[in-house]
């Protein structure tokens, strides 16, 4: 499948997946039919702020974790581990430097679809927002 036909794909998922999160926020902060529109904009710019937190942090944090930001802390949890497993060896345990090259020559390219829907739903509850404080 072309590269960028999978993207879109992602993306159009991702899309949903928020507006799914934006509509489960926005209607436990009170959304209903007959709220008038004011309120009906303030709840969905809260919904949408929700998705973009929740969708922009899981991305920003997918593409830190491409740079080896969090290669040490990896590396340190199965290094404790071997260290009290029972008849475990000490010797097994890859010095750092080994560890991260390893861990670069499987690293595979960052996937940005998530930030940049996350950005999205973040530009659509400061619409939503600026709107709402139009109306009243």
């Amino acid at each position: 499948m072309d590269p960028r036909k999978k993207s879109l794909i992602r993306i159009g998922i991702t899309v949903v997946v928020g507006a799914l999160i934006a509509w489960g926020a926005a209607a436990a902060r009170g959304l209903k039919p007959g709220i008038g529109t004011a309120l009906t904009l303030r709840y969905w710019s809260d919904g949408c702020f929700v998705a973009a937190v929740l969708i922009g942090s899981i991305g920003a944090l997918t593409w830190i974790s491409t740079t080896g930001l969090f290669d040490i802390f990896s590396y340190g949890f199965s290094a404790a581990v071997r260290m009290f497993i029972p008849f475990g060896r000490k010797k097994d345990i890859m010095p750092f430097y080994d560890y991260k090259t390893y861990r670069a020559e499987k690293r595979q390219p960052a996937l940005f679809e998530l930030l940049v829907v996350g950005i999205f739903y973040l530009l659509v509850s400061g619409l939503l927002l600026w709107l709402y404080y139009s109306s009243i």
